[in-house]
C-alpha cells in the first residue's frame, strides 16, 4: 500500500513539474486554454475516425470477398485462394516487423553514437569548469606579476576549451523536456565562469572572500593540484 501511495505521489509530482515547466515556457493563460480545448478536439477527432471506420466496415461487401477468395463455386474450400491470402498476410506482417526492427536498430545505434560523443564532452566540460574556478582563485590572490601572467594565460586557454565544449553540447543536446535539467545546469556553469570576476570583486570588497594564511593541509592540496 505504501509503495503504491509513493508511486502515485511521484506521478503527481512529475505532472506538477511538467505543468510548471509548460507554464514557465508558454504562460499560464495559454496552458489553461490548451488543457480546456485539447480534450474537445480529441473527442471530435476520434468521432470522425470511428465514423469513417464504421462506414468502411458497413460499405465493403465482406461476405462476397470471403466467398470469392476462400471458397469455390461448389462451396468447397479454395486451397489456392486460402494459401495466397495467408501468403499476402504473412508478407505484410514480415514487412511491418522488418521496418519496425530496422527503425528500432537505427534509433538504438543513433543513441549509442550520441552517448559516445556527448558523455565525455559533458564530463570534460564539468572538469574544465572546475579547473577554471580553481585557477581563477589562485590568480585572484597572486601578487607576483610573473606567475600571475602565467596563470592568466592558462585561464585564457582553459576558457577557450570550455567555450568550445559548451557550444558543442548546445548543438548536440536537443532542447526538449527530458534534457531541460541537463541544459539548465550546463547554462548555469557557463554563467558562473562568465561572471566569476564580478563574484570575486563583490566577495573581496565585502570581505566574503579573502586570501588568509592557508593551513599546511591547504598548501599541500594546492601543490598537489597545481
Amino acid at each position: 500500500m505504501n509503495s503504491l501511495l509513493c508511486k502515485v505521489k511521484k506521478i503527481f509530482k512529475q505532472i506538477k513539474e511538467f505543468f510548471n515547466l509548460q507554464v514557465s515556457k508558454f504562460g499560464m493563460l495559454k496552458v489553461v486554454i490548451i488543457l480546456i480545448t485539447a480534450p474537445f478536439f480529441a473527442i471530435i477527432q476520434w468521432s470522425f475516425a470511428i465514423a469513417s471506420l464504421y462506414k468502411f466496415i458497413t460499405v465493403v461487401p465482406w461476405s462476397e470477398i470471403v466467398q470469392v477468395i476462400f471458397f469455390t463455386k461448389d462451396h468447397q474450400l479454395n486451397g489456392v485462394g486460402t494459401a495466397s491470402a495467408l501468403s499476402v498476410l504473412l508478407l505484410a506482417v514480415n514487412v511491418w516487423d522488418g521496418r519496425r526492427k530496422a527503425k528500432r536498430d537505427l534509433l538504438s545505434k543513433s543513441r549509442i553514437e550520441w552517448m559516445t560523443i556527448v558523455r565525455p564532452l559533458i564530463a570534460n566540460y564539468v572538469t574544465h569548469v572546475s579547473k577554471y574556478m580553481y585557477l581563477y582563485d589562485l590568480f585572484a590572490f597572486d601578487r607576483n606579476p610573473n606567475t600571475q601572467n602565467e596563470k592568466n594565460k592558462e585561464l585564457t586557454e582553459k576558457m577557450e576549451q570550455i567555450r568550445s565544449e559548451y557550444y558543442q553540447i548546445i548543438l548536440y543536446v536537443p532542447k526538449n523536456d527530458s534534457n531541460m535539467l541537463l541544459l539548465r545546469n550546463i547554462e548555469n556553469l557557463f554563467g558562473e565562469i562568465n561572471n566569476i570576476t564580478n563574484y570575486y570583486e563583490h566577495g573581496i570588497s565585502y570581505g566574503e572572500i579573502n586570501d588568509g594564511n592557508p593551513t599546511p593541509e591547504q598548501t599541500l592540496v594546492d601543490e598537489y593540484i597545481w
